[in-house]
């Protein structure tokens, strides 16, 4: 063989190598964003409460920054870290939106009450299995821990969506028979207060 097809040679295995590289890289990539892509806060999703409606989307921004931790970072602590803050904040919005329904007197409180208990069993599941992937972690591939971290969080995913967008509202007609009103204070909503007029 001449210099010339060694030097072609080279090249070749160089750019298949690059391709290759690419390759795995997009395919890890569409694993993770394509299963699991960012939630997209729209219209759809606001029930007309205003209260509620900022829980749900910060519930939304919690639930974009597990994922980017668990597919873009791969970090099983930052993950964890932020599957707590996603688990307290909806512990939170289960507890005023429970809260506001007893006092409207929502007829299927008890149903929309274990929705939200089972949630909270399937987020506590998650956060086990990344403790345990945390106490042996050279025993256990990211790849493989982030594809099943990514199985969970997907039905996190569309059981959230799904809840916003079909069971919350049925709540509005109640608030709005029993005129349910809320003083809101952009500022500062953890001091907002609801009344009935």
């Amino acid at each position: 063989m001449c210099r010339l097809q060694l030097t072609y040679i080279n090249s070749l295995i160089i750019r298949i190598s690059y391709d290759l590289v690419f390759f795995l890289r997009t395919l890890t990539m569409t694993t993770c964003e394509t299963l699991l892509p960012y939630i997209q806060w729209n219209e759809s999703m606001e029930m007309g409460f205003a209260e509620l409606d900022t829980q749900h989307q910060l519930l939304v921004r919690l639930f974009n920054l597990l994922v980017k931790a668990n597919c873009e970072l791969k970090d099983n602590e930052l993950t964890l870290e932020q599957l707590q803050l996603f688990i307290s904040h909806c512990r939170m919005h289960f507890a005023v939106e429970e809260s506001l329904m007893r006092v409207v007197g929502y007829e299927d409180f008890k149903e929309h009450q274990l929705h939200h208990q089972l949630l909270i069993r399937q987020i506590l599941q998650l956060q086990a299995n990344i403790e345990e992937q945390l106490e042996e972690p050279e025993e256990q591939n990211p790849e493989e821990l982030m594809a099943m971290n990514s199985q969970q969080l997907l039905f996190l995913q569309r059981w959230l969506v799904k809840h916003m967008i079909n069971d919350d509202p049925e709540m509005m007609p109640y608030f709005q028979k029993a005129k349910l009103r809320m003083k809101y204070n952009n500022a500062d909503w953890l001091e907002d207060l609801w009344q009935l007029d």
